[in-house]
């Protein structure tokens, strides 16, 4: 199993962006399914605040994919690559 973490805070990418990428709260489950199925995730938490977005996820298999999740998020294409980070393993569980 691979555990992961992916996301966009107020430290990598500037507001407008976190505002295109931003989950209401009445979508958050709907949203974390969809990610779930398009992502071959086996579990998944989707985090949404005014600071951050991020995809906590475990994978049977390493996902070369995660940062193409968030353009899921977003009706607006942008080059989301410069923004995301991602923790793996045991930096991901001490994020």
């Amino acid at each position: 199993m691979k555990v992961f973490v992916a996301g966009i805070s107020h430290k990598t990418a500037p507001v407008a962006l976190r505002e295109q990428l931003a989950v209401t709260q009445d979508d958050l489950a709907d949203v974390a399914r969809s990610l779930k199925s398009i992502g071959a995730l086996d579990e998944i938490v989707l985090l949404s605040t005014c600071n951050r977005v991020e995809i906590y996820a475990v994978a049977e298999r390493p996902t070369n994919q995660i940062k193409s999740l968030f353009r899921f998020l977003s009706d607006e294409p942008s080059d989301l690559g410069d923004y995301i980070y991602i923790h793996e393993d045991d930096d991901a569980v001490r994020h």
